[in-house]
């Protein structure tokens, strides 16, 4: 679709204004064609964000083209990558409403001139008609997660682990060597004291799956 007149021919495409908009009472209106051709089969939006959606989220058999202000549509087509627009066939100028007979028309005017020989206005535009767009991904092409792309999450688990395993076998050693020294129930080597260490964690593993089932009476051995 390149024109109007190729929209208005396709029978394969819906399009659509804004509903209550100028634009809207300018196809219902007019009498000039192609324009008066278009009210026929227009299937209108409530807001300017609905209709742009539907054209980014148009399917083969479900077509949607938006007939809209060429400045909006550049604002969005510089949002989104998915989103073009044909040649404009309509004159889209923007201005200040006054009340008749203002005494700040021509003082307005001047500066808006200003403006536009300062190239102000050619800056702001580039700012937010010209930004860099994103892509609307399609949801059947996305690649499956790779390993790759979570392997920093699973490094940080590995090496979070191993130093947890690192500072509980340096507890271990300090405490095997305290029991080597310690006059009451002294371990006579730092083997011995590493067995005990490993026996009395196996005894209370074995004491303690019995209370399991019955808290209260693990809790009533306990107090005993």
């Amino acid at each position: 679709v390149n024109s109007l007149q190729d929209l208005i021919k396709n029978p394969s495409i819906s399009y659509g204004v804004l509903a209550n908009s100028s634009l809207e009472s300018f196809f219902l209106q007019t009498t000039i064609s192609p324009y008066q051709e278009v009210k026929h089969g227009m299937e209108n939006v409530r807001t300017t964000l609905e209709g742009i959606q539907r054209v980014l989220f148009s399917t083969a058999n479900r077509q949607y083209a938006y007939i809209a202000g060429e400045t909006s549509l550049n604002y969005a087509k510089g949002k989104y990558c998915n989103l073009t627009t044909t040649t404009s066939f309509r004159e889209d100028s923007l201005c200040f409403a006054l009340p008749k007979r203002s005494l700040y028309r021509k003082e307005i005017s001047l500066e808006i001139l200003k403006l536009r020989q300062s190239g102000f206005l050619d800056k702001l535009s580039a700012k937010w008609l010209e930004e860099k767009c994103k892509s609307i991904p399609d949801i059947a092409s996305h690649d499956p997660i790779k390993f790759e792309s979570l392997a920093g999450v699973f490094y940080m688990i590995l090496v979070t682990v191993g130093f947890s395993f690192a500072v509980l076998l340096t507890e271990w050693i300090v405490a095997a060597i305290r029991d080597t020294q310690y006059p009451y129930n002294k371990a006579s080597s730092f083997q011995e004291a590493i067995k005990r260490r490993l026996r009395n964690i196996f005894n209370d593993f074995q004491t303690d799956i019995p209370c399991i089932p019955e808290i209260n009476e693990c809790n009533a051995i306990e107090i005993a």
